[in-house]
């Protein structure tokens, strides 16, 4: 088992973006060196609703991952059942779509990457991945049904949540730009949890333009706003 140093901080702030931020100004590091969770996204006072602000856990990780394939290797016994677990799950289910795929499996600290890869697997995305992310959540159960400390299942197929999020980056920032252009809010669609935490980190150093969430349950969307400049 790989030992693994790690430094968490915890920040809020006014959005998402201000919150890590304020987080890597603290660690000395740059986005890339970290791994962000959004403990809140949080709200910005409209109509009389309170203020709420962004919180973020930012985590310095020195880890290299491991990487399991056909064959499953220097693991603990724990991983080691996992690993098995999930790749059994995996294959019962591409075998029941009659699917010639593989199952690659990487191991993290606290994560577990799944990727499916083959000829014709495009079935298990679903409809703009309703499908992938319920296959996501079963697997995360598999996993976690006789571990003692619990694991994030990612799961993803040929690469599909990559083109996904890149996609979604490259939206946003074509918005972003228009915003920091003509100083106008943009509204996007209704997104996930999932989709708006890749706008909010895509956009978190685009100059001249914040952005936050608004709306409930499947109407929250992400809002992209001018920055605000004070007159002090």
């Amino acid at each position: 088992m790989v030992n693994i140093m790690s430094v968490s901080v915890e920040k809020t702030g006014k959005t998402v973006t201000e919150a890590v931020d304020a987080a890597l100004a603290e660690l000395g590091m740059s986005i890339d060196e970290v791994v962000v969770e959004v403990l809140e996204e949080g709200v910005a006072p409209k109509d009389g609703a309170p203020y709420r602000p962004a919180r973020v856990l930012v985590t310095a990780e020195d880890d290299k991952p491991r990487y399991y394939g056909d064959s499953v290797n220097q693991a603990d016994h724990e991983d080691e059942e996992t690993v098995a677990a999930i790749k059994s799950f995996v294959e019962q289910v591409t075998s029941a779509f009659a699917l010639p795929c593989s199952v690659n499996i990487t191991l993290n600290e606290d994560s577990i990457d799944v990727n499916i890869d083959g000829d014709n697997c495009g079935i298990i995305i679903g409809r703009g991945g309703e499908t992938l992310s319920a296959l996501q959540y079963l697997t995360s159960l598999v996993a976690n049904r006789e571990r003692e400390n619990q694991v994030h299942v990612h799961l993803d197929v040929a690469g599909y949540r990559r083109r996904h999020e890149s996609n979604l980056a490259a939206m946003a920032r074509r918005a972003a730009a228009k915003v920091a252009r003509y100083g106008r809010t943009f509204e996007m669609n209704p997104m996930t949890p999932a989709d708006r935490r890749v706008i909010h980190f895509s956009l978190q150093n685009f100059r001249g333009v914040e952005t936050y969430s608004e709306g409930e349950g499947a109407e929250r969307r992400v809002i992209i706003a001018p920055v605000r400049k004070n007159n002090d």
